[in-house]
């Protein structure tokens, strides 16, 4: 969610409390009743009911506490008392993906780009829900414009990264992911996305067992190795790479926790798969050398 984290967040809210009422909060004792941020917006609310900062930030932090369709109701009542706020556009947009309203969530997205077209971040996130759509060209159009104003920004190059496979540009998206793990090693997608098609691409000339290897193992470790998909990567990976006494192995890890979770397409998925390390035949998706318009 936008800019600031919940202590930031707290720390402004009560830097408005003292603009509000500096006497009231003279005592420390006072300060301390505030355990969270929702608590402190609140209060603030009751002050001063028709912020529109304030009532997005409270938006900020229910959607923090995955209450969405509260955090809905927020940036709405910000938008009423001031129309053409930004900031609660775009937060209205993240909520509405989130919840699965992706129509409305792009036209909130839109707005938020419209007000403010230097906004990387606004920018992103258009992309992402466009790409949820199936709108590929504007999701390209909106990554291009973010990169261009935060070019080392991770999540974006990830985001591009997933379109550009969608759109069969599998050699660009893994340079987007690669950058994207280089400026943060905590981003799991980018590592599963690298793993699988280093493993499995139909072009040689894309294949390499070894990295396949290392970003399949460092996705795994991320997930402390509990994760059906990475676990489905990795084994492919140790495929690629002709170890294919671990790809079993791992396979039917990967096999036995899908099944645990529930994912019985996802489970007999990995065991046709699994069949073939057993022949000393690594897996190759066909679907990565394809592509859809957009």
């Amino acid at each position: 969610w936008r800019s600031r984290s919940p202590a930031l967040r707290i720390a402004v809210a009560a830097a408005a409390l003292l603009a509000i009422s500096a006497e009231a909060l003279a005592s420390r004792a006072y300060l301390t009743r505030w355990k969270d941020s929702e608590t402190l917006y609140k209060y603030i609310l009751s002050l001063a009911p028709n912020s529109a900062e304030t009532l997005n930030n409270l938006g900020i932090a229910l959607a923090d506490l995955d209450r969405l369709e509260e955090a809905v109701q927020q940036f709405h009542k910000a938008i009423e008392f001031k129309p053409g706020f930004q900031p609660a556009h775009f937060n209205l947009g993240k909520a509405l993906v989130k919840l699965g309203q992706f129509n409305e969530a792009l036209g909130e997205l839109r707005i938020a780009v419209e007000m403010n077209p230097r906004d990387s971040a606004a920018l992103d996130y258009l992309g992402y829900a466009a790409l949820l759509v199936g709108r590929f060209d504007e999701a390209e159009t909106a990554f291009k414009q973010a990169l261009d104003r935060a070019p080392d920004n991770p999540d974006t190059l990830n985001n591009y990264g997933s379109l550009l496979v969608k759109r069969g540009n599998c050699r660009e998206a893994v340079n987007k992911f690669r950058r994207a793990v280089q400026l943060d090693s905590a981003n799991l997608q980018p590592y599963k996305a690298l793993a699988w098609i280093l493993a499995t691409h139909p072009d040689p000339s894309l294949r390499n067992g070894a990295d396949a290897v290392n970003f399949a193992e460092q996705a795994d470790a991320l997930t402390q190795h509990r994760d059906a998909g990475v676990l489905d990567a990795l084994a492919a990976a140790y495929a690629e790479a002709g170890k294919f006494d671990r790809a079993v192995q791992v396979g039917h890890r990967a096999m036995n926790i899908a099944a645990s979770d529930g994912s019985q397409n996802r489970a007999a998925q990995i065991q046709q798969r699994v069949a073939r390390y057993e022949q000393k035949k690594p897996v190759r998706d066909g679907s990565l050398a394809g592509g859809t318009a957009g």
